[in-house]
């Protein structure tokens, strides 16, 4: 009886906490389904919509709009083609996500939504001119309140966290520079958090590519009057901005980056500090090579403030290293007569010449640099100014020194001396088979052998100066910078006869900034080296006067069939105006016969000669009356 007694409590209790753990979970289920089913009710959905998107909307300071909202088993709102949108001017900033979803949903509620962590699902950024038109009508429209907040609501901390994979950026019409205009950028992931405590607020921004190897870390204060911006750089640039580097025309395989950047906005004046290093860069650019370069390193270091009130920008003192190589840059645009004016500086402190020219991936450049003594030493300086807007008033000023050049030192040409193996310029501008050139070689002219008549044409037709300037002249740079702006023409050619004979000797005809580069370092170099009787004497013997015919015997014999020393003057004239272009010219012997059109150049640099009193009046006339015939005429 008794165990019948105490059994009976048992069981009744044992039925009660069955019915328990059926019920409790049975029930919690059904209240869920319960909310579901109030929560997508249309008002209920639609009143919640709105209460986010005007969280949001007063959160970002943007307008909002979404075309519905869902729920996941947690009861955490999904906003679906969320997009927010600014206007700047004529143009609009707009994010966009296809979903919308709040992580950490009971610790935002928990929160009273003061921190709140959001996914965003194939998110993008679009920044364009305004659209003309609108689509189909949002589901929800919120913007922010212009009301002034609460004591309470500004002493209260409020975060939003936004999480995303796979964002892109597109940007059209900017007023930017054209190739920059417009463009895309990722896909890329990473995280921005925004604080805000009334009035004030700070960014955090983590971004990097899908496989994680490249981040960019960076964070945004406002200021009593602005705002402070710092970040980090590090991994591959190319995973990040792939899209912006093609846009660039750049062919970019590998950039390795690490450094830091910096912004400060604040009183009108805007300031960018800049600190980056690049190391074992593999990319082409037709612009500065004509093939791929591999193993570059480089750094900037400089800083630029902009007063937006007085238009004044100053650039620098900053540093740009490139393989090693210091050049330190300076710049400023200032107002000047109602028309913006500039003053940019660019300058290379004394280095070795070796490895100045070592730098240049060029393995004839290369190979000069290895022979060169490391007690010489180089140091240039460039400055160019003028109105901004206008390139024909751009005054450009340069000035170089190389000492440490004695008659004991190794200046790396040495082997010109004597004769010396010579790869002459193709058609197609390349090096072709060598041959075996220089004094005491066959055909060879020294430079007193050659006519003086000969010498006055050849210089007067193609560099005035020579004698004077030290391998570079300021005009033709003037006019080359010109034509790049104007024209956006590729680097010019022209130039002195030290340029020329530097292409000839060591170079190819590519027009690159690389080349050009290489060419005005060798041009340095010979003027220093070599003095102008030289120079002229390598010139004449080297350069081309037609197809397969280098040298001016040779050019001589093939025309005229005798030396260059028994030539009539007009005879002379003529091959030194077609120095330009020897292989088009040389159609008129191919020919048999000089066109009026060519004959007139020819008329022209004998009056020149004669105007500079190289001619007598007599001389003069005879060689005007003279008919240039060719040695042979083509076989019939």
């Amino acid at each position: 009886m008794s165990q019948g007694n105490t059994l009976g409590p048992i069981a009744g209790q044992a039925r009660t906490a069955r019915r328990l753990l059926w019920g409790l979970p049975t029930g919690f289920i059904v209240l869920i389904l319960l909310v579901r089913a109030v929560i997508s009710a249309e008002p209920v959905r639609r009143a919640i919509a709105v209460r986010v998107a005007e969280a949001l909307a007063n959160r970002t300071q943007g307008s909002v709009q979404l075309s519905g909202v869902t729920f996941d088993w947690k009861l955490a709102p999904c906003l679906r083609n969320l997009q927010i949108y600014t206007r700047q001017g004529e143009h609009r900033l707009d994010v966009a996500s296809k979903q919308a979803c709040v992580e950490r949903w009971f610790s935002a509620v928990g929160s009273g939504f003061r921190a709140v962590r959001v996914r965003l699902d194939t998110p993008k950024i679009v920044l364009r001119r305004e659209p003309e038109g609108s689509g189909e009508a949002p589901f929800v429209v919120a913007r922010p309140e212009a009301r002034r907040p609460t004591a309470s609501e500004r002493a209260t901390l409020r975060e939003l966290t936004v999480v995303f994979d796979g964002l892109s950026l597109e940007w059209a019409k900017l007023p930017v520079p054209e190739q920059l205009a417009n463009g895309t950028f990722g896909p890329i992931g990473g995280r921005i958090t925004v604080q805000r405590r009334g009035p004030l607020s700070a960014m955090s921004i983590a971004i990097q590519d899908r496989d994680r190897a490249t981040r960019l870390d960076g964070r945004a204060t406002p200021t009593a009057d602005g705002w402070d911006l710092a970040a980090g750089v590090e991994g591959d640039m190319v995973r990040l901005f792939g899209p912006v580097l093609t846009a660039l025309d750049l062919d970019v395989r590998k950039m390795p980056c690490r450094g830091r950047l910096g912004a400060r906005y604040g009183s009108r004046k805007l300031t960018l500090d800049l600190d980056l290093e690049q190391y074992d860069v593999d990319f082409a650019a037709d612009v500065l090579s004509s093939g791929r370069l591999v193993g570059l390193t480089g750094r900037q270091q400089f800083r630029m403030t902009a007063n937006l009130d007085t238009g004044t920008v100053i650039l620098g003192p900053g540093l740009i290293e490139l393989n090693g190589v210091p050049i330190e840059a300076a710049g400023r645009v200032f107002p000047s007569g109602g028309e913006p004016a500039f003053l940019a500086e660019l300058s290379v402190p004394t280095i070795r010449m070796g490895r100045l020219l070592a730098s240049i991936p060029s393995p004839p450049v290369r190979d000069v640099a290895s022979r060169i003594d490391p007690s010489i030493r180089f140091a240039l300086s460039f400055e160019v100014r003028g109105l901004l807007s206008d390139a024909a008033t751009w005054e450009p000023k340069l000035e170089y020194q190389l000492v440490g050049v004695t008659p004991e030192t190794r200046t790396g040409l040495e082997a010109l001396s004597g004769p010396f193996l010579y790869r002459p310029l193709t058609a197609e501008g390349r090096r072709g088979p060598p041959v075996r050139r220089g004094p005491r070689t066959e055909g060879w002219l020294r430079y007193a052998r050659i006519p003086y008549l000969f010498r006055r044409a050849i210089i007067i037709a193609e560099d005035a100066t020579f004698p004077f300037h030290r391998g570079v002249e300021l005009e033709e740079v003037k006019k080359a910078i010109e034509a790049a702006v104007r024209r956006g023409d590729r680097v010019r050619g022209g130039s002195t006869l030290t340029q020329q004979l530097v292409k000839n000797l060591f170079l190819s005809r590519d027009r690159t900034a690389l080349r050009k580069a290489a060419e005005l370092l060798l041009t340095f170099h010979l003027e220093s080296v070599l003095d102008k009787r030289r120079i002229f004497e390598l010139y004449a013997n080297l350069i081309e006067w037609g197809p397969g015919i280098y040298g001016l015997n040779a050019a001589a014999q093939h025309y005229f069939g005798r030396p260059p020393q028994a030539l009539a003057p007009v005879e002379m004239v003529y091959l030194a105006t077609i120095i330009p272009n020897p292989i088009r010219y040389h159609k008129h012997f191919e020919r048999g016969a000089l066109p009026e059109r060519h004959r007139r150049k020819v008329t022209f640099l004998l009056a020149r000669l004669h105007r500079l009193g190289q001619l007598s009046d007599a001389e003069f006339e005879v060689a005007q009356a003279t008919p240039i015939e060719f040695a042979s005429r083509p076989r019939p």
